[in-house]
C-alpha cells in the first residue's frame, strides 16, 4: 500500500519543485554561433529571400520585410497570449518551434551543408548562401 502511495506521491513532488527559470529559458531563442549571420536564397529571382540569425533571434527576410520572431513573442505576450518555445540545436541543424496557443504553430528547421550553405524547411529544394 505504501508503494501505491509514493507511486502517486511522487510526481506530484517533481512538479510542484520546478524553478522559476523555466519560463525564462523556454522563452528565449538562442541559435548557435555556426548559424549566427545572415543567409539568402541562392538564385532568388524576386529579391532577397533568407534569414537572419543573432546571439537571441531570428529574422525572417522576405524582398522588402524583415520579421523579428523575438519581437513577434514579445508583442503576443504583452497582449496575454502564451506561447510555447522550443529549440533544438546540434552541429548540423537548429529547429525553433513557437507555439502560439491562438494562431498557427511556427515551426522552422535548418541543416547545415556547409560553414557558407545552409537548407531550410520552408522554401523547398533551397540553399540559403552566408552573406
Amino acid at each position: 500500500m505504501r508503494k501505491i502511495i509514493y507511486l502517486f506521491l511522487f510526481p506530484l513532488i517533481v512538479l510542484s519543485c520546478s524553478s522559476d527559470n523555466d519560463e525564462i529559458n523556454a522563452s528565449s531563442i538562442n541559435p548557435p554561433e555556426w548559424i549566427q549571420g545572415t543567409w539568402l536564397v541562392q538564385g532568388s529571382t524576386t529579391g532577397d529571400n533568407g534569414v537572419r540569425f543573432t546571439s537571441n533571434d531570428l529574422i525572417l527576410i522576405q524582398v522588402f520585410t524583415e520579421t523579428s520572431q523575438r519581437e513577434l513573442i514579445e508583442n503576443s505576450r504583452e497582449l496575454g497570449q502564451e506561447i510555447e518555445v522550443i529549440e533544438n540545436i546540434s552541429e548540423e541543424h537548429y529547429s525553433l518551434h513557437l507555439d502560439f496557443n491562438n494562431a498557427p504553430t511556427v515551426n522552422l528547421r535548418f541543416s547545415k551543408l556547409s560553414s557558407s550553405e545552409i537548407t531550410w524547411n520552408q522554401v523547398a529544394n533551397s540553399i540559403l548562401v552566408k552573406q
